[in-house]
This record gives structure tokens, sequence and C-alpha cells, in this order.
């Protein structure tokens, strides 16, 4: 077909034929051993490197805390409304906020630096020879030109291999670790547990002996103020026998009533919350519930060569869908039609004539 149009006029390009069904088919069955070889090869490829690649395995632990809050004294004194008042006007007491230990305060404080770091100097049974023990951060085996740039390679190396997630709907920590070795993942999981347990059991008991201090003080002083309020109404009736018939000493008689009772309620309460301080203080209950012991699991996380080898063959079929089909594109592309040169000779005669003419014209007056 020719670019000009008959009748002397320029015509258009005939458009190319709209592509169906079978121009996609073509190529892909005229290529159908490139569709087979190359998922194929993708997926041996993953498969040798899944038999060289370095098995990891992932050793899990869960536990859920003590629904308990850090300011346990602190609501036991709230039953009492008087020393409550006086709590709260004093600040309340000291180490406790009154916020409950969330999951999400446990999981925070397992991937912290210090917890870290005794995880790392914690010695664990060797693979492969239980009778020897070593730190695990010999047998991560990192290195370092210090001793300091040696202990934070393996601390980021921890990070990245340790992680704590939080149900939500249960509130249960789950610790996860891998490394290459079962055993030890399941020891450093478990051990990271009980460098927890350690931490909130000297938390809590540290908290316990600053609220004991606390109440022993508090308690001498309402000791004072109920022996103060005590001599005040006895030194009242000491001088007042009679004073039931005037309306005056008997509104001073219950005025001086209500202190003392209110004295000795303050004085009460402290002594029992100071014995419940005494009794935290020397606790060594833990704070969490263990659900799931880490054990070494039975098969290793990484690699999973079927799994690699399926998404090899997926991507290898792709790719070499999309190669065949490019390919069958530009060997079947209708090439655009050219000119001869005896149908463009009218045209440069009408060419020439029409870039003469406004030459010749001569411009009005």
């Amino acid at each position: 077909m020719s670019v000009f149009g008959s009748g002397g006029s320029p015509g258009r390009i005939a458009p190319p034929d709209e592509l169906s069904l079978a121009d996609f088919v073509r190529p892909l069955v005229h290529r159908w051993r490139t569709l087979l070889a190359v998922p194929a090869a993708c997926a041996v490829v993953a498969l040798a490197a899944a038999l060289v690649w370095p098995r990891t395995y992932v050793a899990r632990t869960s536990f859920t805390p003590e629904q308990t809050t850090s300011g346990s004294l602190a609501s036991a004194l709230g039953s009492l409304g008087a020393l409550g008042g006086l709590v709260g006007q004093m600040g309340g007491l000291p180490g406790s906020n009154g916020s409950a230990l969330t999951p999400d305060f446990f999981a925070g404080v397992l991937k912290s630096r210090e917890l870290m770091v005794a995880a790392l100097l914690s010695s664990y049974p060797v693979a492969g020879d239980t009778t020897r023990r070593a730190t695990l951060l010999e047998q991560l085996g990192v290195r370092g030109r210090t001793p300091e740039r040696r202990l934070g390679n393996a601390l980021r190396k921890l990070e990245k291999r340790a992680t704590a997630g939080v149900d939500r709907r249960t509130g249960i920590v789950t610790v996860s670790v891998t490394l290459r070795d079962p055993r030890l993942a399941a020891d450093v999981a478990n051990r990271m547990v009980e460098l927890l347990n350690v931490y909130n059991l000297e938390r809590r008991q540290s908290s316990s002996r600053e609220q004991r201090r606390f109440l022993a003080g508090r308690l001498s002083e309402a000791q004072g103020e109920l022996h103060a309020a005590e001599d005040a109404l006895s030194s009242f009736m000491a001088t007042n026998r009679r004073y039931t018939g005037s309306p005056l000493l008997s509104e001073q008689a219950n005025r001086l009533e209500r202190t003392v009772r209110m004295r000795q309620e303050v004085f009460l309460g402290l002594s029992k919350s100071l014995e419940d301080a005494r009794v935290a203080e020397v606790r060594d209950t833990p704070m969490l519930t263990v659900i799931d012991h880490a054990t070494p699991p039975d098969r290793p996380a990484n690699p999973r060569p079927v799994l690699w080898a399926g998404i090899a063959a997926a991507i290898g079929l792709l790719a070499a869908t999309a190669l065949a089909l490019r390919a069958g594109t530009r060997s079947g592309a209708p090439s655009a039609p050219v000119a001869t040169p005896a149908e463009l000779v009218p045209w440069r005669d009408s060419y020439e004539l029409a870039k003469a003419e406004p030459r010749s014209k001569v411009s009005g007056p």
C-alpha cells in the first residue's frame, strides 16, 4: 500500500492489524522449549543454593506477665480514705506510678542493651561437646579490633536474630531466637526470659525497699500524731468531766474523738502496708508465667528448598513468557509501506510549483 492515496491526493498510512489471542499464543507455542527450560533451570539453581545455604533454626518461648500494678501498695492504701488523701498530698509512694506493667514493657526490656549484653556474656553448652561451655559472644564468632568493638558487633548481630512480639488479644509475649545451632537457639531464648525475670525481681525488691523506708518513717510520724490526738482528748476529758450539758464542749469533744479515730485508721493502715512491703522486699516469686519453654526445633527455618524452587520456577516462567512475547512481537510486526519513485513523481512537480508560487505574487497597494 502506498503512503499516497489514489486521485493525486496524499492518503493516510494504513493502521496495523489488531493483535488477536492467536498472536500471543503463537510465539509461546513456537518457543515451548524455552518456556520449559528456563523455569527448570531456575528451580535447579534455587535447589543448589538451598543445599549450600547455611541452615538457621528458630527457637521460641512465650510467657505472660503477672497482671499487677507497680503501685500495688498505693492501691492497697487507697482503700483507706484518709490515708489515700495523705498519700495524694505527699505525691504518692516512691517507686509507684500506678500504671500496669504491660506486655509491651516486657518486650521492650527484652530488647534493652543491658539484657542483651547479659545474654551474650552468659555461658551455654557448645554444640557437639555438651561437657564444654562457652559464652554466646564466643560461639557467634564475631570479630573486632578491640573487645568493645567485638561486643558491639555481637550486640548488633543478636538484635537482628532475637525478636519479641506481643499478642494484643491475649497479652502473651513471644521471644524468638534465630541461630545456626538449634539447641543454642533454645538455650538463648530461655536465658533471655530468665534474665528478664531477674530484672523484674530486682526491680520489685528495690521498689519494695523504697516503699518500706517511706512507710517506716511515715508510721513513726503517724504514731506521734496518734499519741498527740489521744493526749488532747485525755486532757479535755480531765478538765471537762461534765461536758454533755454544753453544746460547745460537746462539739469540741466530738471533734477530738474524730481526730483520734482518723489517726488510728492511718496508723493501722500504715502498719499493715509496712508489713506487706517487708514481705515483698524479700519475696522471690517470679513475675512471669512461662507458657512454652523453648525447645530445639526439629527442622530449619531456612533454607526451604521446595519453597525456593517453586518461587524460582515461577519467576523463570514469567521471564521466559515475557521474552517469548517480545521476540514474537518483533518478528511478526508488519513493516511500514514505502512509496515508490513512480508514485512520488506527480507530487514532486506539485511541490515545486507550490514552492515557487509565493515568489511570483506581487503585493497590492
